[in-house]
């Protein structure tokens, strides 16, 4: 076989989006399509992840959820925290986030990709992305985190979408590689 490529790679094609880019989540039109039909056993990593988060929250507690969507996760964290906020980079997720908002304790905001966050420095208790693309914010996540709050992400594939670089000493060493 020797050089032959056995797979065409799809990053050349020439009408290859990049993936979590503005452009390619505006080819999605808002609406996300997941057409196969998928079963998981439980505990689901959506699950885990709610765990967490709800095991680190009080009354008190603000949280910003990063590439919220249409903040079906974000919602159930209004009833339990003083405050939760879903920031997106596509609109219409936002729009349809604020469709769903039942509560005053919750806010839904349309964001650029790579900008300065509108919130205040230390503002947050706790900072979260669900399988959300936005490593680029992370940097502003060092910025609204209060000292010792806690910033989660679930991500695909293993990687730590690079937290443990950005925030130096927030996690336990990895005592199993995550690409085994």
């Amino acid at each position: 076989m020797g050089d032959q490529k056995l797979l065409y790679d799809p990053m050349e094609h020439k009408e290859w989006i990049s993936p979590h880019s503005e452009k390619w989540y505006k080819q999605l039109g808002g609406k996300y399509n997941y057409p196969w039909e998928s079963t998981f056993e439980e505990p689901t990593a959506d699950i885990l992840l709610a765990q967490r988060i709800n095991s680190y929250i009080n009354e008190n507690s603000r949280i910003l959820d990063i590439g919220c969507g249409h903040a079906d996760f974000t919602l159930q964290w209004a009833s339990k925290v003083k405050e939760v906020i879903g920031i997106d980079i596509v609109k219409e997720f936002i729009h349809a986030a604020n469709l769903k908002k039942y509560s005053d304790t919750m806010r839904f905001i349309t964001v650029k990709q790579n900008e300065k966050l509108l919130f205040r420095d230390n503002y947050f208790d706790l900072i979260y992305s669900k399988k959300g693309p936005w490593i680029s914010q992370y940097q502003e996540a060092k910025r609204i985190l209060k000292p010792g709050g806690i910033v989660i992400g679930l991500y695909h594939g293993g990687t730590d979408g690079g937290l443990r670089k950005l925030f130096p000493g927030l996690y336990h060493p990895l005592t199993v590689d995550p690409y085994d």
